[in-house]
């Protein structure tokens, strides 16, 4: 009856170890996870899931300096990289056609005399959860941002692997996928808008881009553009806005308004919002711009 007593007393035990042991490891939603829970491996931010990511990129779109808003000296922001690029290295690329070390930060869009120098992330809420070389982790797997392609691999606890992936993205495991422009067909708005005068545009582009497992970003931004030997590169505008407003996500009836008093615009707008999200939310808002320049001013829907 001792023996009897002395077993159900060590099996209650162990029993009771075991709760406890699973209560201080609880299950994390992982979409209720915030900057506060941003880790980082190698100087590369880590992310638990796609919805953490989304939710720390819209967290962080009206933190006035974004590129610092992760205060860690082993992180540097692809964001504060592009911020430190100067007028004259744009100017320089615009006469040479040559990215040098900037190749992996700039490049031309479109093709022919409508070619473009801009950043190869042109989001500021995305490029300021990248480090400064274009890499983010997210779940288990790391990937490089590219021009044209996204990168990726499996690594799970292996920093070795992350090393080797920091070092060279095409190692063996390594997965490819093209980034794609998502159709605008079903929006009620234009996907662009040009107008040139001599050597001076203006272009505004709406489109979605596609980072294949890392989802989506929108990207509503306008530019005053000026001629160069290669292409086109932005400059200096008088005055330039957009007027954003939408019944659903991320505006939720509310309106916004970007503007830029009189040096080269940003990308602004929606910002950051990565994941696949859906259509309501995609679609279901307008964009205004206001635009003066020296040549005449737009005001009309875009």
């Amino acid at each position: 009856m001792k023996k009897l007593l002395l077993f159900s007393m060590m099996v209650f035990a162990i029993s009771s170890c075991s709760e406890k042991e699973q209560s201080l490891d609880p299950v994390v939603d992982s979409a209720k996870l915030t900057a506060k829970d941003v880790t980082i491996e190698n100087g590369v931010l880590r992310f638990a899931s796609k919805e953490h990511l989304k939710n720390v990129t819209s967290e962080i779109s009206n933190i006035k300096e974004m590129e610092n808003w992760y205060s860690n000296p082993e992180f540097t922001s692809l964001l504060k990289r592009q911020k430190n690029i100067s007028r004259e290295e744009y100017d320089k690329i615009g006469e040479t056609g040559e990215f040098r070390e900037l190749s992996d930060v700039l490049t031309f869009r479109g093709e022919g005399d409508d070619k473009i120098l801009g950043k190869i992330v042109e989001s500021s809420g995305f490029s300021a959860v990248l480090n400064s070389k274009s890499y983010v982790i997210v779940a288990d797997s790391a990937y490089h941002i590219g021009a044209t392609k996204v990168t990726s691999i499996h690594i799970g606890e292996d920093f070795n692997k992350l090393s080797s992936f920091l070092k060279n993205r095409n190692i063996p495991g390594a997965h490819t996928v093209e980034i794609g422009r998502v159709s605008l067909n079903n929006a009620r708005i234009q996907s662009d808008f040009r107008n040139t005068k001599g050597n001076r545009r203006i272009y505004a582009s709406n489109e979605i881009i596609s980072f294949g497992a890392l989802g989506y970003v929108r990207d509503v931004y306008i530019e005053y553009l000026k001629k160069n030997w290669i292409g086109w590169s932005r400059t200096q505008a008088p005055y330039l806005s957009f007027t954003l407003t939408g019944s659903s996500a991320p505006f939720g009836g509310q309106q916004y308004t970007y503007q830029d008093g009189g040096s080269n615009i940003e990308v602004i707008g929606v910002s950051g919002q990565v994941s696949g999200f859906g259509a309501g939310e995609v679609y279901n808002f307008k964009a205004h711009m206001y635009c003066i320049t020296e040549y005449e001013t737009f005001d009309r829907d875009f």
